[in-house]
């Protein structure tokens, strides 16, 4: 009986194993329809848009954008709250790049 429910055990977690590594890559297209812009309503729209997903190590984000009008920076929290782009960690990522 001991046996039965080790193995048991043992396939469950093989099973959740194998179901985490298939939802773990899921493609974000960051704002959706809106794209990579300077919304209206500053960095809220983003924050907005990513309340409603769950993101995984392994996931891709998409910035879509109009290149030489917009880019992908990172920054320090304060200058994305401000949406701005002071205090840059590294260079500016273009449009067929990767992060």
């Amino acid at each position: 009986m001991d046996k039965m429910l080790s193995m048991i055990f043992f396939g469950a977690l093989a099973f959740g194993s194998l179901v985490q590594d298939t939802t773990a890559q899921t493609v974000h297209v960051v704002g959706d329809n809106m794209g990579w812009i300077i919304p209206s309503n500053g960095a809220a729209a983003y924050t907005n848009w990513a309340a409603g997903r769950t993101f995984r190590v392994g996931d891709t984000l998409v910035f879509n954008f109009m290149t030489d009008r917009h880019d992908v920076l990172r920054v320090e929290k304060n200058s994305f709250d401000g949406c701005n782009s002071q205090n840059a960690i590294g260079n500016p990522i273009g449009q067929d790049q990767q992060m």
